[in-house]
């Protein structure tokens, strides 16, 4: 049985919540002001939970999970929101802080694929999943 067949089939809530336990279980650092920072520039107040990083970064994962691959475009399109910007295109934010920290506890990994971003640096396209701690949530979660 393929892991996305196993994400679909087990509660997502309860999916996310074993996630988000042993992300706070493994001491992942928070971003310095991580309890000042909103979810978007289109909200007007930080989060009321004391977990919502860890939260947001297994919801991110269970994202991965159940598609193998999540580019940065539709993790902009789920978690952002649109900043209107007056007769300008709108943009979309993305969560870089979460995605650049889920490679460091090895729940996620990006791909080989880059493109070049407008400040001249490589940035990553498109998230994949290591399998090896989330087969092992997913296990706990079905038994």
């Amino acid at each position: 049985m393929l892991l996305s067949d196993k994400a679909y089939r087990v509660d997502a809530h309860k999916l996310v919540e074993a996630i988000s336990s042993t992300l706070e279980k493994e001491k992942v650092e928070l971003p310095v002001h991580g309890d000042l920072i909103k979810t978007g520039c289109g909200r007007q107040y930080s989060p009321y939970e004391k977990n919502w990083f860890y939260t947001r970064m297994a919801s991110i994962v269970r994202q991965a999970m159940c598609k193998d691959r999540v580019s940065m475009t539709g993790l902009a399109h789920k978690y952002g929101v649109r900043k209107n910007r007056g007769v300008k295109p709108t943009k979309l934010s993305i969560a870089f802080p979460i995605t650049y920290l889920l490679p460091l506890v090895n729940l996620v990994g990006f791909t080989p694929l880059f493109f070049l971003t407008p400040y001249l640096c490589a940035s990553p396209v498109m998230l994949t999943l290591s399998l090896h701690i989330a087969c092992l949530t997913m296990d706990a979660i079905l038994v």
